[in-house]
């Protein structure tokens, strides 16, 4: 029974968690999350295991606390107290699983990194029916409607695959694997170009160039990151080609400006020549794995940092260009020669990216994971959904701080998740799935005096061949 728990048990319910809502338009499947957390504990049961051993009686009284408050959550549901038409009692079973989830998972922690694999897979299927339904054979496959929160469902899901496929692909030596990889990439930026998924999209690039901040800069591993990054920038600017110049996608609504192509390109050529031009300072026939581009990794934070203060400068500018109705910024400040800017490349371009940033602060307002709280539980829900976060972010920085990360990819991911659900608008049935990865992060980090430690990871075959790499590279390593 334990090896079937270690080995299947939790990537299937990894996979089913993130299939599961794409049934909900066939039949009501808030009851089956509750299936994944009643199955874990009936297992620990079976296996004799104390499901209160290590916990805090404070621990214990949170869960019952949130427990009882989903509860009575269903109950005013029920009744008809609670008449937001938006969620149905199915939604409230959902969080009552992830409750149970949390507390289920507690000593049936095991990760491994094929499970990222099993979610790419899952999540892969996902994408691949949904952009053939959407952008080619429309309404091929009943399963999501356009305009409603499935597509909010679906951003989930290729910011999943994005940040799990890009991550895997840094790491992978096996080539089916990487083209694999590539095309999860290629599928998650054309689902979210053809749901005009700005938010989703800044995001990634943000997550992306946190990871490329956060690691040891090796040139071997930096290259697949940066080919990554690119990439994804060179798809999302030619989508003004695809949408517009030829018959891939057809989708009413969808519009993307050449303007906006042309600018993005030629920023991404200035980008790429100061990449190459660092690249060319690594000696000819050097072994990648034993150079650091430290001055490259130290731009990519200062692009990271101004980068950032630009997205917010953009922000408040996008809800100032909001505010003026027909009018927009770039007349305001124009006045009589608007006629003659009006169709120039760079203002075309500035105010496309001001509507697109102010659409994606819309949509996340009115349908984050704060907002779905207050939607369904009030003000209670607010307050309780804060505290969660920021006992998940604590927990998440002691992870980090104090070296305890099992899984360094694991652990950038679940900051990819809290960051998602704080700032994109979601779906419901897609938290649970979100939320597992959030809790195999902390759970497989986690000392067994919860006290904040070191782990020393047992010193295996592997982890010796590990070690040895590490000190070779440090002794003949070349920064650049």
């Amino acid at each position: 029974m334990v090896k079937i728990n270690k080995g299947i048990f939790l990537p299937c319910f990894i996979a089913a968690m993130l299939l599961l809502p794409s049934a909900s338009k066939l039949m009501g499947t808030g009851l089956l999350f509750l299936l994944f957390p009643i199955a874990i504990i009936l297992l620990s049961i079976v296996e004799k295991q104390n499901l209160f051993k290590q916990m805090y009686k404070e621990s214990i009284i949170a869960y019952a606390s949130f427990f009882l408050l989903s509860i009575i959550g269903l109950i005013l549901k029920l009744i008809g107290v609670l008449k937001n038409p938006q969620y149905g009692y199915g939604e409230f079973l959902v969080v009552i699983s992830m409750i149970m989830m949390c507390f289920a998972l507690k000593d049936q922690v095991n990760w491994e990194r094929w499970y990222f694999d099993i979610m790419l897979y899952a999540g892969g299927l996902i994408l691949v029916l949904y952009f053939v339904n959407t952008a080619i054979a429309h309404d091929m496959i009943p399963l999501w409607e356009s305009g409603t929160s499935d597509i909010y469902y679906i951003n989930m899901v290729a910011f999943l695959v994005m940040l799990v496929a890009a991550g895997q692909y840094i790491y992978c030596k096996d080539k089916i694997m990487q083209v694999i990889y590539i095309v999860s990439v290629i599928l998650a930026t054309l689902t979210m170009a053809v749901n005009a998924a700005w938010g989703t999209a800044f995001l990634t690039f943000v997550m992306l160039m946190v990871y490329s901040v956060a690691i040891v800069p090796v040139a071997a591993i930096m290259r697949k990151l940066l080919q990554m990054i690119f990439g994804i920038a060179f798809l999302f600017c030619n989508m003004s080609l695809l949408v517009n110049y030829t018959e891939i996608i057809q989708l009413d609504g969808l519009t993307y400006h050449l303007e906006s192509s042309v600018v993005g390109e030629l920023i991404l050529c200035l980008l790429a020549l100061y990449v190459f031009k660092q690249w060319d300072k690594i000696p000819e026939g050097t072994e990648l794995t034993k150079v650091r581009l430290s001055r490259l990794q130290r731009a990519c934070f200062y692009l990271l940092k101004y980068g950032g203060f630009v997205l917010i400068i953009l922000a408040v500018l996008s809800q100032v260009n909001d505010k003026l109705g027909d009018s927009n910024i770039v007349q305001l400040f124009a006045g009589d020669k608007w006629e003659q800017l009006s169709t120039d490349v760079f203002a075309v371009t500035f105010l496309s990216l001001l509507e697109n940033i102010n659409q994606a602060l819309i949509q996340a307002w009115h349908g984050n994971i704060l907002a779905v709280m207050h939607q369904m539980y009030g003000v209670v829900g607010v307050i309780i959904i804060t505290d969660v976060l920021a006992v998940a972010c604590y927990k998440l920085y002691l992870t980090i701080r104090d070296r305890r990360i099992k899984d360094s990819l694991l652990t950038w991911l679940a900051i990819g998740v809290l960051a998602a659900v704080i700032c994109l608008p979601i779906k419901v049935e897609a938290l649970p799935v979100y939320m597992m990865i959030l809790l195999l992060a902390l759970y497989t980090a986690k000392p067994a005096n919860g006290e904040p430690q070191v782990i020393e990871t047992p010193r295996t075959e592997e982890r010796e061949e590990e070690l040895v790499e590490k000190e070779e590279m440090l002794e003949g390593v070349f920064i650049i």
